[in-house]
């Protein structure tokens, strides 16, 4: 008997400790705050859609899985800053280099409704 639950208790122990690594990493679907890695291929992104990407700044940036949703503000061509507009897009890893592609920055509204299905809702 003894050593039936001597047998219980050591292949319980794998499972007990696979559930506490497990709970170590969130969910693939988790919201967080978007890496540093992943801020920079969003700004690589918007070189195609702003007049001056070097000035842009990104904020509020929430990722969950590939997509994100944020803002960006950018100095426009007479050199003000604009105003934060929201953006979404995906991130994707392509041959190992963290890449992201950027839309909705044209349509404000449509980004907001997008951000709001996905899980991610913008600040008003």
């Amino acid at each position: 008997m003894k050593r039936l639950k001597a047998l219980g208790i050591v292949l319980s122990a794998p499972v007990v400790m696979g559930a506490a690594i497990a709970s170590d990493h969130p969910p693939k679907d988790a919201v967080r705050d978007a890496t540093p890695l992943e801020l920079a291929a969003i700004k690589t992104s918007l070189e195609l859609d702003l007049k001056d990407a070097q000035s842009a700044r990104l904020q509020d940036v929430r990722v969950k899985g590939e997509k994100f949703c944020g803002f960006v503000n950018s100095k426009n061509s007479y050199g003000a800053y604009a105003g934060y507009i929201p953006i979404m897009g995906m991130l994707l890893m392509i041959k190992g280099v963290q890449t992201a592609y950027v839309f909705g920055i044209d349509s404000p509204e449509v980004t907001r409704a997008m951000c709001k299905d996905w899980g991610l809702p913008l600040r008003p």
